[in-house]
């Protein structure tokens, strides 16, 4: 009888570390930031040469979320007809059918639901389709409140694409970010910022928004992987690829786990003039 007890009593503790580890691997999440560039070049550089290898280097590694930058409708159409069980959010930035550009958000719906959305355009009117301050062109944030489908935990992920050229319009642009972020995450749950910024590391608006949020390369627990700059041009100049324009920054509610730019190329080129960016978190 004793023994049949102790048996039951070792069942017991070993589904209790199973259950335990199942909610731990729950916590854990992998995204992906990457700027494929809007469809409309020549040669190599046309979607229809490039977009199979932008599969490919997407699932390179297993994401769970994926911060697309500059896709249009037709690119986002095909991204996702490669990926089962994924969903797709996002607004386009422009009426213009040219420049009809999206942040996309695209998530596992088989681990994750949509509670809440919202694109806004980085501008002094940011319900309304808008170019702010010295900004060159219209520029949106795409945000969403995923739920996760087992534990019901909650996060926030906001996918950025700031101005290319105005200076103005990128420190008033994180700004904006950080008063949305403050607004709408009132139960304070982990929040996840990612995109291209399209500013330096020194520049004013990243060195402001570090104030704030956490930079995933600079606060991983394991050495960052990759090349120093996210920006490639196309080409095979890593040494001179310096730039980084594309970053993730996190709440103090997410823990980094590991970074990494990933440099693959696939033929004659890079698959677009952006590497992308892949972080291991942890949701506290």
């Amino acid at each position: 009888m004793k023994n049949n007890y102790l048996y039951f009593l070792f069942l017991v503790l070993l589904s209790s570390c199973a259950s335990l580890k199942d909610k731990e691997e729950t916590k854990n999440l992998a995204i992906m930031t990457y700027n494929v560039k809007i469809s409309g070049d020549s040669g190599l550089k046309h979607w229809s040469n490039r977009k199979d290898h932008v599969v490919k280097q997407m699932k390179e590694k297993e994401v769970d979320v994926y911060i697309l930058q500059e896709p249009l409708k037709h690119q986002i159409d095909y991204i996702q007809s490669k990926f089962n069980n994924f969903s797709v959010i996002g607004e386009p930035r422009t009426s213009d059918k040219y420049l009809r550009t999206r942040n996309a958000i695209f998530f596992d719906n088989n681990k994750f639901k949509v509670k809440e959305n919202k694109t806004f355009w980085v501008s002094e009117t940011p319900l309304v389709e808008s170019i702010g301050w010295d900004a060159y062109g219209a520029r949106i944030v795409t945000y969403a409140l995923l739920e996760n489908r087992v534990t019901k935990d909650k996060f926030y992920v906001f996918n950025v694409h700031l101005d290319s050229k105005g200076a103005k319009s990128k420190i008033k642009g994180v700004q904006l970010i950080d008063e949305w972020v403050k607004k709408v995450n009132t139960h304070n749950y982990p929040v996840i910022i990612g995109g291209d910024f399209n500013s330096k590391e020194s520049s004013e608006p990243i060195v402001w928004f570090r104030d704030y949020y956490s930079d995933a390369k600079t606060t991983s627990i394991t050495v960052p992987k990759g090349p120093l700059g996210t920006f490639n041009y196309f080409n095979n100049r890593t040494e001179n690829h310096k730039y980084r324009l594309d970053y993730i920054f996190v709440n103090e509610n997410v823990k980094v786990n590991s970074y990494e730019v990933l440099q693959d190329k696939y033929g004659e080129m890079y698959p677009s003039d952006h590497y992308p960016v892949f972080v291991e978190l942890t949701l506290l």
